[in-house]
């Protein structure tokens, strides 16, 4: 799905999609695990915060490769590392 034809996000997805590529920036572009995220974003589960992830992933913000703990990929140009 290209940028142009994603849906507005909710202020919770936001708040965790910006936490996403915040971190990554921060941490080499290193993904963040749950734990991470609930404490950054104030989401009190982490069954919680895997169904936003499984909303960002299914509106097409973000990809989510089974096989890694931390893996989370940012879909397009949204963030950059530098490093």
């Amino acid at each position: 799905m290209s940028k142009d034809n994603r849906f507005q996000l909710t202020e919770p997805q936001q708040r965790i999609f910006d936490a996403i590529v915040a971190y990554k920036r921060e941490n080499g572009g290193a993904s963040p695990t749950h734990r991470e995220l609930c404490k950054s974003t104030g989401v009190k589960s982490t069954s919680h915060m895997n169904q936003h992830l499984h909303s960002l992933a299914a509106l097409g913000y973000i990809e989510r490769p089974t096989r890694y703990r931390r893996g989370i990929r940012v879909i397009g140009e949204q963030w950059s590392y530098d490093g």
